[in-house]
């Protein structure tokens, strides 16, 4: 049998499908401020299950992870 570059092999993703936690996920925009405290300036590292930023806490005047 004959198999086209597209043509996953068995058991494998087909590209466009991804794992249901990674559907739509988008990083907030830096300048986003959370519970009118934390405001995102940047995106430190993404995993498979969430994303951490780094925000400035507007209360404490401090960079936090989040």
């Amino acid at each position: 049998m004959h198999r086209s570059v597209v043509d996953p092999a068995p058991g494998e993703r087909k590209p466009a499908e991804q794992p249901a936690g990674r559907r739509g996920h988008r990083a907030l925009p830096v300048g986003t401020v959370l519970e009118n405290r934390y405001e995102i300036q940047r995106v430190c590292g993404r995993g498979g299950m969430s994303t951490v930023y780094a925000a400035r806490d507007k209360r404490f005047s401090q960079v936090e992870r989040i």
